[in-house]
């Protein structure tokens, strides 16, 4: 008999073998690990780290359908964490993709659990503070009230107007918070003779909600003076009628010099800032972390032109996210996030916002972030702006007609650090003055990945690289590959006019002709656009914030 290896043998050897790399590891195909999510209860903080094995680090989570509950948020890298808001069993279908392509799916329930109630309180114009608080024997005042709830206890304020400022002294607890709800119309005016806030969160006071108030004319209509969190801000209106300084104010003290300590786990929703004379949402000095901005209208603030009244203004933080918010009309930038971290940041994200008609910048992160499904358009000075060293994503984004400054300005002169910018899908088109476009512009210090965007605002120097020894790049340029030659980017960029559906009444929908529908890529990008229709609608991905 001969001795070797029968050809069978061999076969079999290379099956157990199976397929491996130069230095001789299997490659295993990516899977997601995490087997199951654990339940939550209304109002606790909530935090899983996913997990996956496999294919080719990094990952990058998403929500592929289905919806979160309520309060929760996925980061790209994984963490799925904040405070739920509302009972029920939820199915979400989550997807990994690694940096070679693929991608992975897993469909979760969530079980989160209704809280524990307490004691209810009632307050009414026509009741007394010696009165028992039931709702046949109301209190009078809100800040009595106060004084009294314990944890898990519920006030419930009753239709009418009330001229007093509001101190809540007294915390709620982990899965018990202590809630100020609004029942009809119901208005907190400032008293007259000094300057109030119309509820005011003191140091550390923590596990607090306050839902459906208007508040007007305080100098501040919420503060969180410090050390809080665990906050449930919902449905209020704040009207600073031209005299008070903001709506919501985080944090107090001096510029890097918080008096009283961090905010964190703070979420924003639904609520209405305006005719403030600084900030819609002031979060200064900071550091303000675990924040959660929803469907918030930040417009009209800053009582004079160019007085630097921001709509949502961050100084210091990580852990911030701004979804589905408007903000306009401001005297100083629509959303400014991050402007004295001076360190890279983690997990900051704006997207679904729309930013327009404000005297300074849309939309401008200072240390990394991610800019996703934003409108910016009528602003007076940059649209975008990532100005120091971090990780930068822009992708699907429709900018227009932004009247000074630059498009997008990333890593200007003077900025700090390593920009590592990756944008994709995105729409940059009749930016700048009549006879004085505006392109985009890359300093010196930017790292650029960039592919399938549009460029039609400025055809003699649609791009800026100061990257590339300080070189101008044309619209033709880009058309004919000069620029993708150079910089290695933009393959598939596109430089015909968008065609919106109507550009003078600024509906920046995509035509049925439009040369930017169907024309982006999936890599990286969200999967639903600004009005959360899915992605795509076509055969592919349309450019900008809009999918047709």
């Amino acid at each position: 008999m001969r001795s070797g290896l029968s050809l069978f043998g061999v076969l079999v050897l290379l099956v157990i073998a199976g397929c491996s790399d130069g230095d001789g590891s299997q490659q295993v195909s990516l899977t997601i690990q995490t087997d199951s999510l654990p339940s939550g209860r209304v109002g606790v903080s909530y935090q899983v780290r996913l997990q996956a094995t496999g294919g080719t680090p990094p990952y990058r989570w998403e929500v592929a359908a289905g919806q979160l509950p309520q309060g929760l948020s996925l980061s790209s890298d994984g963490l799925l964490s904040g405070t739920p808001q509302t009972a029920g069993d939820y199915q979400v279908t989550i997807r990994v993709s690694d940096s070679a392509g693929g991608t992975a799916t897993r469909t979760f329930t969530i079980r989160i659990t209704a809280e524990v109630a307490g004691r209810e309180y009632f307050v009414s114009p026509s009741g007394d503070d010696s009165n028992p608080g039931t709702q046949e024997r109301p209190f009078r005042t809100i800040g009595h009230a106060a004084q009294v709830v314990n944890p898990g206890d519920t006030v419930v304020v009753l239709s009418g107007t009330y001229q007093e400022a509001v101190q809540i002294e007294r915390s709620g607890e982990e899965g018990r918070p202590i809630t100020f709800v609004a029942r009809g119309d119901v208005t907190l005016r400032t008293p007259t003779g000094g300057n109030f806030i119309g509820f005011r969160l003191r140091q550390g006071v923590s596990h607090i909600r306050l839902q459906g108030f208007k508040l007007h004319g305080f100098m501040w209509g919420i503060s969180l003076d410090g050390s809080n969190s665990h906050i449930q801000i919902e449905g209020i209106e704040a009207d600073g009628e031209g005299n008070g300084e903001c709506g919501l104010h985080m944090t107090v003290g001096e510029h890097g010099n918080p008096w009283y300590g961090a905010v964190e786990h703070v979420t924003i929703r639904n609520c209405y800032f305006h005719h403030f004379r600084y900030c819609g949402i002031d979060g200064t000095p900071g550091p303000c972390n675990y924040i959660a901005i929803s469907g918030v209208r930040c417009v009209d603030n800053g009582v004079e032109a160019g007085s630097a009244a921001d709509g949502i203004s961050i100084e210091m933080g990580d852990h911030i996210i701004v979804e589905d918010c408007e903000s306009a009309r401001n005297q100083g930038d629509g959303i400014d996030i991050d402007s004295r971290q001076g360190r890279p940041v983690s997990e900051v994200v704006v997207r679904r916002c729309r930013s327009y008609g404000n005297f300074f910048n849309g939309i401008k992160l200072w240390w990394g972030g991610r800019i996703e499904n934003c409108l910016v358009y009528d602003n007076g000075n940059d649209a975008l702006v990532l100005e120091n060293g971090g990780n930068y994503e822009v992708f699907n984004c429709t900018v227009a007609f932004n009247r000074g400054g630059y498009a997008l300005t990333a890593g200007y002169e003077g900025s700090v650090g390593e920009l590592y910018i990756t944008m994709r899908n995105n729409i940059f088109a009749f930016n700048g003055e009549p006879g004085n476009p505006i392109g985009v512009y890359f300093g010196q210090r930017v790292h650029l990945t960039a592919d399938y965007n549009l460029y039609h605002s400025r055809d003699f120097s649609e791009i800026v690289a100061m990257f590339l020894q300080g070189r101008d790049f044309s619209r033709d340029d880009i058309a004919r590959g000069v620029w993708t030659a150079a910089s290695g980017c933009d393959a598939h960029a596109i430089t015909d006019d968008p065609r919106f559906v109507n550009p003078s009444g600024r509906d920046l929908h995509l035509s049925a002709n439009s040369p930017a529908v169907d024309r982006g890529t999936s890599e990286g990008a969200p999967n639903d656009d600004i009005d959360r229709h899915p992605r795509p609608q076509g055969r592919g991905y349309d450019l900008g914030a809009y999918e047709r």
